[in-house]
Order: C-alpha cells, then structure tokens, then sequence
C-alpha cells in the first residue's frame, strides 16, 4: 500500500480497509465452519426443515387452542342451559308459559353442548395436540442438530477476533493481545499517563496498541459521581371552598392532591468510551474541541454556521490581541469555525500540526455532507502535551467486549455469519473512526517514538487496568457488600506477586441507602400550610475487599475449557464458571475464597501446569508478553 494513501483516512477507509476487514471476517467465519466439519448444505436443509416443522407446529398448537376456547364456551352455554332448566322446573307452578319455554330450550342447549364436546371436540382437540407433539418432536430434534453444527463452528471463535482481523489488514493499526508491563511503563514515564487510583472510576475494557507506531490505549470505564436526585411525595387534603349555587353562595368541601419535592445528593453510575494517544509532536500544546455542527445535514446550514462563526472568531482574536494573548486565525475560516480549537496556547504548534492536508482531512471528517462519511462531527477532541484523547457518541454504543458467547441462541449459521461479519464491520468501523482524526494530522504518523529503557523488572505480573477488566467480568454480586444499595466501583492493588499469576485485592465501593422522610411545607389552594412527606433514600459510602488471583497464558478462549476442567479435577470442590471462576479475553481469573490451596508454590506449580508456564513472566521468551514482536520494536528502537 502506497504511504501517500495514509494521508487521506477517510478516502483509505471506504477505498480499501473497510473492504478489506469485511472479506476477512467472511474469510474467517468460512474457515471455523471447515475446522468445524459442518456441511453447510446439510445444515442449511435442517434449518429449512426446522422452520417448516416450527411452522406446522405453531398452526396446531394455535387450531388445539382455539379448540380448547371453544370447548371453554360450550362448557359455560351447557351450565348456562342446565341453569334454564332447572329455573323453568321451579316456575312450573307460577309461570307456565315461562317453563314451556325454559326447559326445553335449556336441556336443549345442555345435551346439544355435551354431545358437541365429547363426540366431536375432544376427539379433535386429542387431534390437534398429537399433531403438535409430533411437530414439536421434530422441532426439537431438527433444532438441537442445527444447533450442535453453530455450537461447533462457535466454539472456535476466540475473545479478540475483531482485533486480530484488523491488526492482519489495517498495518496502520496495531493492537496488542494484552496491555502489558512495558508498554504501561513506556506510557507512564514518557507519557505521565498517571495511574488510574480514582476510587470513583473502573476500568471495564481495554485495548492498547500503536498507530503508525505511537502508542494508543482505548479505554471504557465505569465511574460514578455524586448529583442531585429529586424525590417527590403527594399528600391528599381536604380544604373548604366557596362556591355558588344559582341563588346564593355556599360553603363545601373539596380534596386537592398536595405535591412537594425534595433534592438529596444520591451516587449516579456511567460508562465513557475514549480513545487516548501518545506523541511527541507539538510537545507543549493544548487545546479541546467539542462537535459544532453534529445537527447540521446540509451545505447550505454549514455555510452559514461558518458566516456566523467567523464574525466571533474575529471578535475573539481582537479580545485576544487586547489582552495580551497570541490567539491568531488561520486563514482557513471553514476549519477554524468548525473545529474551534480557539483555548489552544501555541499557535506555532498547532499550526505544525493543522497543515492545510490535515485541515482538509479533519473537514471532511467533521461534515456529514461528505460521501460515506457514517458519523460525522460526533467526536470530541482535546490535546494535553503530548496526550491527544477523542472521545465520540459513536464508540459510546459499541459493545467492546468481544464475548464469543453474544452468539448462544443462534442455530442458522447463514444468520449467525451475517450478524457475525456485521459486527465486525462495525467494530472497526467504530474504532477507525475514533483514530481517524489522529490519522488525520500527517505529522503524527511522521514522528516517531524514541527510544525507550525498559526496567528489568516490575512489582506485577500485569497491569491494574488488565486486573480492573478482568474482575469487572464477574457478576457484581461477587465482590459487592451484601448491604449495598447501589452498583460499585471496583479497584484492584497488587498484593503479591507470584511466579506466573498475580495475587490481588478487589476493592468493591458502594453505598447503603437508608429510607427517610421529609416534611416539606406546602400552601393549599385556602392559604393554609400542609406538611407533605417526601420519602427519600440517604446514602453512606461502604466497602468490600476480595482476593483474586489473575493469570493469563495468552492462549484463545477455547483453550480455557480444558484448563476449566483440569482445576476442577485436581481441586476438591467445584467452580462455577462466572461465580467465582471467569475467562476474560486471555487471562483466567479465580476468587481466592473458591481455592482450596492456601500452599502458593502448590498453586503457581497447579498453574504452571495448566498454562503451561515454566519461565518467568517478563522473560523475552515468556508466552505472556501481551505486546506484538513489531510494536515491541516500534517502541524500542524508534523505527518503523
């Protein structure tokens, strides 16, 4: 690929890597189903004759229903009928005209209805539910084979398919197995990218990697923050009122519905998706930008957004020049208004940065007026020195996680592969759109990193990003306070570590909620003051402290079954998967309450055995190192 087609992200994109991520997801997809053995002419016949047989099984259980409403109306139309009778034999000696009438007329009705049911309707009702259950029969038998051919191609889809297909076709972008020591080391003291110790925030999901050889994480984390929730309570009174009758004015009473609120401060829980990237370029620049024109669909608003826009862009360099500031515009008006990165403190830098190239490609990012542009100006963009961090409401919705397992329930493969190839597709189409306006400033892929001295060796195994993820793919009932009224914010701390497995604490922060109640003044509509009860919940901080233990063997999820079964076998007891013993994305994660083996040489031998290990973790030949053999050279030599 030509090095000049990098300059044009979003031309690359719907050119050539879009194209290319999406035959490789088929090419994928299509491989699993041959390592599988399905013959997919056989499946796809099953499958046509598992939605026939569901069909005819739906028309019988319906036409047996139906049936059963009907036999429920004659059952009532009998009881009705006997009810005649019985009344015309009780009027026999007052109305005899109304008993002629009643008895003939209800023994009718009750015979006529007893004959219909039990010569006719049963016997079609007994009809219909035989030939339900024979189709439910084949339903299910069709089914579960339909489903044992998705269950074998499934069970070869590993936890970062999408990653690995854009790493072998995007050279781009690539993306690491793991965030490992060294690169959090690399980004933590060339970077100060600082350590995530805010007890309101956990990270949930990562991925790191570089971009034309420069460091990116991309993050999303659970955070929580303290607002203002408003409680509401009603009290009903009932208060005197004068009203006229049409001679004279009369007193009488009336119920009025009294409504108060009350604020209290109460925990509110988010997610938030961003991307954050490295580089030495303009090393003392800062700037942010929010979307300007995300509600504008046509050239014509955007035209005179941009009239609007530049009379305050002149007003504003004026302030600046009057103060004393160095804020000049670009001669560009288009791209200053729209982009708006008028808080930026170095105008030679930026200006590096912002060449016309990178102006153009940003514009075209920004307006959804360009041909095959899907998002258009949903990103948020700041620059901190040498951290760059683009936040979108795009990456916001997409499900990072990779599960293998979002696939249980499918039983079509053709349908399974579709949505598969779909997913993909927007995975990357999600994250390429968060680095594109990265990739958009050429001398960001120009620069690149120095060369940088590792340590020999360090406190953990991995990361405590890595450790946040994994524990955060438990059940949260694991680790939260069983008094808890709220979700919790996990945080880990290493406590030890072991030879091929990190032993740590999980720090589960929560609140309790107690119920009070409020009276709040309220005037009723006769002057008088009501109190009206306001119940509201007040909330006190709490705490819970588990121990895990955290390996990884960087092998793909279908490795871990067998691991799974292995610790099972050899330990007394058992785990249950997802309680208190996961599998996420390449490490394994076990509650230490659930380990029967308090001997640490017993357990890191039990582990070497299961993954294999026999060298220390941050050995060069240690199958741990998460980081790709290309990026490990990208960030120590410099070159790409």
């Amino acid at each position: 690929m030509p090095e000049e087609a990098i300059l044009e992200p979003l031309d690359l994109y719907n050119r050539t890597y879009k194209h290319d991520v999406h035959e490789a997801g088929v090419q994928y997809f299509d491989d699993c189903v041959e390592k599988a053995g399905v013959d997919l002419a056989v499946h796809r016949e099953n499958v046509k004759k598992y939605n026939a047989a569901k069909g005819k099984y739906a028309l019988h259980s319906r036409k047996a229903s139906n049936l059963r409403g009907w036999r429920v109306f004659l059952i009532i139309l009998a009881v009705l009928g006997g009810i005649a009778a019985l009344a015309g034999f009780i009027l026999i000696g007052s109305n005899g005209v109304a008993a002629a009438v009643l008895i003939p007329v209800g023994i009718v009705v009750l015979v006529a209805s007893i004959l219909v049911i039990c010569l006719a309707l049963n016997r079609r009702i007994r009809q219909a539910d035989s030939a339900a259950a024979k189709h439910k029969k084949d339903v299910d038998e069709l089914r579960e084979k339909c489903m044992d051919d998705v269950r074998r191609v499934t069970s070869l889809f590993e936890w970062n398919i999408p990653t690995k297909i854009i790493r072998e076709n995007v050279p781009l972008i690539q993306i690491d197995d793991t965030f490992d020591m060294k690169k959090y080391d690399y980004l933590s003291h060339k970077y100060n990218i600082g350590d995530n110790n805010d007890k309101n925030t956990s990270t949930v999901f990562l991925l790191s990697g570089t971009i034309a050889g420069n460091p990116f994480l991309f993050v999303r984390n659970f955070y929580t923050y303290m607002g203002q929730k408003t409680y509401t309570g009603t009290l009903p009174v009932t208060v005197p009122v004068r009203v006229y009758d049409g001679e004279r004015w009369v007193t009488t009473m009336k119920t009025e519905i009294l409504t108060a609120t009350l604020e209290e401060p109460a925990p509110f829980y988010n997610y938030e998706t961003f991307l954050v990237y490295g580089n030495d370029s303009a090393p003392n620049l800062t700037f942010s930008r929010k979307p300007t024109i995300s509600k504008l669909d046509n050239d014509k608003d955007i035209d005179k957004y941009v009239k609007s826009e530049t009379k305050k862009l002149d007003k504003t360099a004026d302030k600046a020049i009057k103060k004393g500031g160095k804020f000049t515009p670009m001669s560009n008006e288009e791209f200053e208004t729209i982009f708006h990165a008028w808080n930026r403190n170095n105008e030679v830098e930026f200006r590096l940065l912002y060449t016309p190239l990178a102006q153009e490609n940003t514009l075209k990012l920004l307006k959804r007026t360009t041909p095959n542009n899907p998002y258009g100006d949903d990103w948020q963009f700041s620059k901190r020195k040498c951290l760059n961090y683009v936040t979108s409401e795009h990456s916001q919705m997409l499900d990072v996680y990779m599960r293998p397992d979002r696939y249980v329930g499918y039983y079509d493969l053709d349908k399974l592969k579709k949505d598969f190839v779909e997913y993909i597709d927007n995975y990357f189409k999600c994250l390429y759109f968060d680095i594109a306006p990265i990739i958009s400033i050429p001398l960001y892929q120009q620069m690149q990193p120095r060369e940088f001295i590792y340590q020999d060796s360090y406190d953990s195994n991995y990361t405590m990003l890595e450790d946040e993820c994994a524990v955060n793919a438990f059940p949260r009932t694991t680790f939260v306070h069983p008094h808890s009224a709220t979700d919790a914010i996990l945080k880990t701390k290493i406590l030890k570590k072991h030879n091929n497995y990190d032993e740590v604490k999980v720090s589960a922060y929560s609140y309790t909620g107690t119920e009070r109640v409020t009276p709040v003044t309220v005037p009723a509509s006769n002057g008088h003051l009501y109190a009206v009860p306001v119940k509201w919940v007040e909330y006190h901080p709490i705490k819970k402290d588990s121990v895990v233990n955290i390996a990884n063997n960087n092998a793909p999820k279908t490795d871990y079954k067998s691991c799974f079964d292995r610790f099972n076998e050899t330990q007394s007891g058992k785990l249950k998967e997802d309680d208190n013993f996961i599998f996420h994305h390449r490490f394994i994660v076990m509650l230490r309450d659930a380990m029967k083996s308090d001997n640490p040489e017993a357990l890191d031998n039990f582990i070497d055995d299961i993954f294999g290990y026999k060298n220390d973790p941050n050995s060069s030949d240690s199958k741990s190192s998460s980081i790709s053999d290309s990026t490990a050279k990208t960030i120590e030599s410099g070159k790409k």
